[in-house]
């Protein structure tokens, strides 16, 4: 009696739906064949309703449903008359009734439901796609057509030895083991007067032969540094802690521009200074012949950088070279004006008029190359200038350390998906550095930079953009900053030069001349123009010496007093500011004759 009760307790709750177990009842209705047994329909209807309702493929409560009607049809038909077999004969190809009860039932389900099963679909389909798209991405290779490694080291390979720089320079560092030493560098630093010069004097003293190699060196009409990883970067005898790992015939940075070291741009530096420090000596001595040759030697070796791979960050270290050589001339000037002569004066306004122009100091065909080197190892070629990204972008995003390391795991699900084609994203690129090119070739006083970063802000814009154009946003440089700093060179310069006029004036005339077009066009082709407003360079006469400078970022002539920054010193940065308002812009002047100078102290004078 107990086993009869639990079994008929097991089998309710069996066929009860959960809705009615919630409610505490067990219904146990979603059983058909006790609906089927209760309606006494016979053996072959009941057949016949279990086939259909099976074939149906619905849920369980809506195939009772069905089953109810179906018995509800054949039990009207049974007390009309009908015999079961006319009945079963009548209702027609079970399969066909099935499929169309089916799609009426599915169309009698809630809204909610079609909602989620579309959204099904399409997750299913999108997923497909997905699946279709990263299988392609892995199968993908990139196939490099171009070496521009070769490409940069063309002129070096075509320069004869004897017209190569760099094996002399190669020589003079080995001489000089003293170059990795931090206190080394800070000696080098020293002037005249300050605690550290009588050493550093007595250093280059003592190291005249080795100096005197230098301007020979300099004298070279190209550098001659091979770049590479079979190049003059893994010199084992002068870079002994830099090993070049062997080449892997399938590693996709063979021979990459990405992975060039320019350990040698940190070694010429050394040596401008060395020659600057031997310059201060030679003005010291009164040894103008000397003075002269360190000054020409100087922007010689910025000659020589820009002689070759024209890289960004070769020029700008070029340019500081120049700079350095613009303040010994300043200071031979100022300070032993009676020294040079009339023709050295001459010589060297001549070796520092060139190059005159930002597009004749910073150059970017190197990035460009760069960029078209790194899309063609991450991309595949299909022939017609296009392709797809390949995982080798992974290997090479997460090899340079400028994009921030390896790539996010959410970016490696989404790039292969959402990164622009090759050629959309070298036609971004170039378009960018087309733009770039052209506002260099403008004075920085006209060239607006604003719409060249609003567009890289606009690839930041949304996720969806950025992960399209992420790539450009990594490798597009910043070029306003370069603009900024050779415009700051040019303007010295060309104070510089005409500074150099104004001592041949006096020297010829026995005064300083009461405005700048006096020089012009005997001594100075023209007068320099204001690299702020494009208006003439001012000029005034303080205590009997020539005052040169800018009207400043503020637009406002304030008599050759210069702008200081919160520390009560001067800074050119601060004056020389083309993307401020005037009226946001500090008071002052940008002094450039004679370039205004912050007292320094050495390490060993602070208390």
């Amino acid at each position: 009696m107990s086993e009869a009760i639990n079994q008929g307790l097991f089998h309710r709750m069996r066929y009860t739906p959960m809705r009615d177990v919630i409610r505490g009842r067990l219904s146990g209705r979603l059983d058909i064949n006790a609906r089927l047994a209760a309606a006494e329909l016979p053996a072959a209807v009941q057949e016949l309703i279990r086939r259909v309702v099976r074939r149906t493929r619905l849920s369980k409560l809506e195939r009772i449903e069905i089953a109810d009607e179906l018995i509800a049809h054949f039990a009207d038909g049974l007390a009309a008359g009908a015999r079961p077999d006319e009945l079963i004969r009548a209702f027609g190809d079970e399969a066909q009734a099935a499929k169309l009860i089916r799609r009426a039932a599915i169309r009698k389900r809630h809204i909610v439901w079609h909602a989620l099963r579309g959204l099904g679909l399409m997750l299913l389909i999108l997923l497909a796609f997905y699946a279709v798209v990263m299988l392609r991405f892995y199968l993908g290779r990139p196939a490099p057509s171009v070496n521009y490694l070769a490409v940069l080291n063309e002129r070096v390979e075509s320069t004869p030895p004897d017209e190569r720089a760099w094996p002399l320079y190669r020589q003079i560092l080995l001489e000089m083991p003293q170059r990795r030493e931090h206190r080394f560098h800070r000696m080098l630093d020293a002037e005249p007067g300050r605690q550290q010069w009588p050493e550093l004097a007595q250093w280059l003293e003592a190291n005249q032969p080795l100096i005197a190699q230098i301007r020979q060196a300099a004298e070279k009409p190209y550098l001659g540094f091979a770049l590479g990883r079979g190049g003059d970067a893994y010199d084992p005898q002068l870079y002994p802690n830099r090993i070049a790992h062997p080449v892997e015939p399938d590693d996709v940075l063979n021979d990459s521009l990405i992975s060039v070291l320019l350990p040698h741009l940190s070694d010429l530096r050394l040596l401008a200074i060395v020659l600057s420090a031997d310059a201060h000596l030679a003005r010291e001595q009164g040894d103008a012949e000397r003075l002269e040759r360190n000054i020409i030697a100087m922007a010689n070796i910025a000659d020589q950088l820009r002689s070759e791979s024209t890289i960004l960050i070769t020029d700008v270290v070029a340019i500081g070279r120049r700079s350095v050589a613009l303040t010994q001339v300043e200071r031979a000037l100022l300070d032993a004006p009676e020294l040079l002569q009339d023709q050295q004066l001459q010589r060297l306004a001549h070796q520092m008029a060139k190059p005159s122009t930002t597009p004749e100091l910073i150059g970017l065909h190197s990035e460009r190359m760069m960029f078209h080197d790194i899309v063609q190892r991450m991309y595949t070629d299909d022939g017609d200038g296009d392709g797809r990204l390949t995982p080798q972008a992974y290997r090479i995003l997460g090899a340079d350390a400028g994009t921030g390391g390896a790539v996010p795991p959410i970016a490696q699900l989404t790039m292969p998906v959402l990164t622009a084609s090759r050629k959309e994203i070298l036609s971004h690129y170039d378009a960018m550095i087309d733009q770039a090119e052209a506002l260099l070739a403008q004075p920085r006083r006209d060239a607006d930079w604003r719409p060249y970063y609003q567009q890289v802000e606009q690839w930041h814009d949304s996720p969806l953009s950025l992960m399209r154009y992420g790539l450009l946003s990594m490798f597009v440089p910043a070029l306003s900053k370069a603009h900024d700093q050779t415009e700051r060179y040019l303007a010295r310069r060309d104070a510089v030069l005409t500074a150099l006029a104004l001592e041949l004036y006096r020297r010829q005339t026995g005064s300083y001349p009461q405005s700048l077009e006096e020089l012009s066009p005997a001594l100075l082709p023209s007068v320099p123009v204001d690299r702020i407003t494009g208006d003439p360079l001012r000029y005034r006469l303080v205590d009997g010496q020539p005052l040169l400078y800018s009207v400043g970022a503020n637009r406002v002539d304030d008599g050759g007093v210069p702008a200081l920054d919160h520390a009560g010193h001067p800074r050119v940065t601060i004056a020389s500011r083309w993307d401020i308002a005037p009226e946001n812009a500090p008071a002052g002047d940008w002094v450039l004759y004679p370039e205004p100078r912050v007292e320094t102290w050495d390490e060993d004078e602070v208390e």
